[in-house]
C-alpha cells in the first residue's frame, strides 16, 4: 500500500513537472513570437503607410494637373490646388487619413539668383545696417561660390579659424548653414545660438531651390517688399491687393494675374520686374498619412523639368532619407506617378510648362 502511494506521488510530481516544463516552453515560444513579429508588424505598417502616402501624392498631382488643364497654367493658390484632397474626391482606406498641403516654393526669392548687391539690399530691408548687410551678403556669396577669392567684405577659407566649418563652395543646402558662416552667425543668431527676427524673416522670403522667377501671384507682402527693395523702391500695400484681386477689375472671375501689366492695370504703382513672373515654377507637396498610432511623412517637389539641374535639399530637414535627382524619378516610376501630363521628352510639354517630380523626401514613420 505504501509503495502504491509512493508511485502515485511520483507520477503526480512527474506530470506536474511536465506541465511546468510545457508551460515554460509555451511562454518562451510566445515571447519569441511576439519579439519576432513586432518588428515585422512595424515594417508591414510602414510599407502600407508609404504606399498610401504615394497614392496621396499621385492624387494630389492629378488634381494639380486638372487645374493646369482647366485654367491653362498653374498661377495662384486662389485656383484651389493648395489643398488638393480637401474636397474628398480621393478616398484612402477607412483606417487611414491623409493631410496634403501644396505651397508655391517659387513664390520666394531664390538665393541662387541673387548677386551680392541684391542680397545686401534684402538683408538691409530686414533691419540690419547697410554696412552689416553688405558684410552678410558678401560672406554668404563667398560661402556658396566656386572660387577662393574673398569678396570686399566677405570671407573665404583662409579667413576662418582652425576647427571651424569651411566654405563648401557650392549652393547652400540648408538654412542651418547660416550659423556656420563668418560674420553672418552673429547677425542672424543670438549668443545662445537661437535664431533672431532677421533670420526668421529671411527664411520666409528666401528659397534655396533652383528657381529663376519669383511668382508674384503667391508671394507674401514681405517678399514683395523685399523684391522692391532690390530695385530701391518703397512698398505700396496696393501691390498685394492688386495681385490678389482685392482692387481693380476682375474678368470672368479670374482673380489671379497672368502678366505684370495686369497688376499695374489694377492699380499698383510699382511692380517688381527683376526676376519675377506670374506662373508657378516649383510646388512643394507635403503629405502626412496616419493609420492608428502610425504616421508617415513624405515631401515632394513638383516643377518645371529644367529646374532638375543643381536642385538643393529641403533645408536639411530630411537629409538622411532624401531621394534626390535620379532617385526621385525612380520612386515616381515605382509609384505610378508618370501620368499623361508629364512628358518631359516632348516639345509640347515644355511649351505648356507641364511639371514633373524633381525630388522626393521620405521622412518615414513614427
Amino acid at each position: 500500500m505504501k509503495n502504491c502511494k509512493t508511485r502515485r506521488a511520483s507520477a503526480l510530481i512527474f506530470v506536474l513537472g511536465l506541465v511546468f516544463a510545457a508551460s515554460a516552453i509555451s511562454l518562451a515560444l510566445v515571447e519569441y513570437a511576439t519579439a519576432d513579429l513586432k518588428p515585422r508588424t512595424s515594417i508591414l505598417r510602414q510599407q502600407i503607410l508609404r504606399q498610401e502616402a504615394y497614392s496621396a501624392l499621385s492624387a494630389a498631382i492629378a488634381v494639380i494637373e486638372e487645374y493646369n488643364s482647366i485654367d491653362g497654367g498653374i498661377y495662384s493658390d486662389l485656383q484651389g490646388w493648395d489643398k488638393p484632397l480637401s474636397d474628398g474626391r480621393v478616398k484612402l482606406p477607412e483606417a487611414s487619413h491623409a493631410d496634403v498641403k501644396v505651397t508655391d516654393e517659387s513664390a520666394k526669392i531664390s538665393l541662387r539668383g541673387l548677386d551680392s548687391a541684391s542680397l545686401a539690399k534684402i538683408i538691409e530691408y530686414l533691419g540690419l545696417s547697410e554696412r552689416d548687410a553688405e558684410t552678410c551678403a558678401d560672406c554668404i556669396i563667398d560661402w556658396c561660390d566656386e572660387d577662393e577669392v574673398a569678396s570686399l567684405n566677405g570671407a573665404e577659407k583662409d579667413d576662418y579659424n582652425t576647427g571651424e566649418a569651411l566654405p563648401p563652395n557650392r549652393p547652400m543646402e540648408s538654412f542651418s548653414e547660416l550659423k556656420l558662416i563668418k560674420n553672418v552667425r552673429d547677425l542672424f543668431f543670438d549668443e545662445s545660438g537661437n535664431a533672431n527676427d532677421v533670420y526668421k524673416r529671411f527664411v520666409q522670403i528666401i528659397t534655396l531651390e533652383n528657381t529663376t522667377e519669383c511668382n508674384l501671384n503667391c508671394a507674401s507682402e514681405e517678399t514683395l517688399a523685399a523684391l522692391l527693395a532690390i530695385e530701391e523702391k518703397d512698398y505700396d500695400p496696393n501691390l498685394y491687393k492688386a495681385i490678389r484681386g482685392q482692387i481693380g477689375s476682375i474678368d470672368d472671375g479670374i482673380v489671379w494675374v497672368k502678366s505684370l501689366a495686369e497688376i499695374s492695370a489694377r492699380g499698383a504703382a510699382d511692380v517688381p520686374s527683376n526676376g519675377t513672373g506670374c506662373q508657378v515654377q516649383l510646388l512643394k507637396i507635403e503629405i502626412v498619412v496616419k493609420r492608428g498610432v502610425g504616421e508617415y511623412r513624405l515631401d515632394a517637389f513638383y516643377g518645371l523639368p529644367d529646374l532638375m539641374q543643381n536642385t538643393s535639399s529641403d533645408g536639411g530637414a530630411a537629409a538622411s532619407k532624401s531621394k534626390t535627382d535620379s532617385n526621385a524619378s525612380k520612386n515616381a516610376d515605382k509609384a505610378g506617378l508618370q501620368n499623361a501630363a508629364i512628358k518631359t521628352s516632348s516639345s509640347s510639354s515644355k511649351e505648356l510648362g507641364t511639371f514633373r517630380i524633381l525630388k522626393v523626401f521620405e521622412r518615414g514613420s513614427k
